[in-house]
């Protein structure tokens, strides 16, 4: 499987989420687990639909979301 690529103006917008994720304060942030592997933290943001549930190692497994 290719690795899709990404526009600038995507790569700031992922950068963007995940900043104000982490800036979030903890009694109404979600869980920053990986919602896959619940082992690594969330790190990546899946397009189009925007879901911030997953780190990058799952996201470049999952084929549609």
């Amino acid at each position: 499987m290719r690795s899709p690529t990404r526009s600038a103006g995507q790569v700031r917008a992922v950068s963007a989420v995940i900043e104000r994720r982490e800036s979030a304060d903890a009694g109404g942030a979600p869980s920053d687990e990986c919602g896959v592997c619940m082992d690594a933290d969330v790190n990546a943001l899946l397009l189009p639909c925007r879901h911030l549930c997953c780190c990058a190692e799952c996201a470049a497994k999952l084929e549609c979301c």
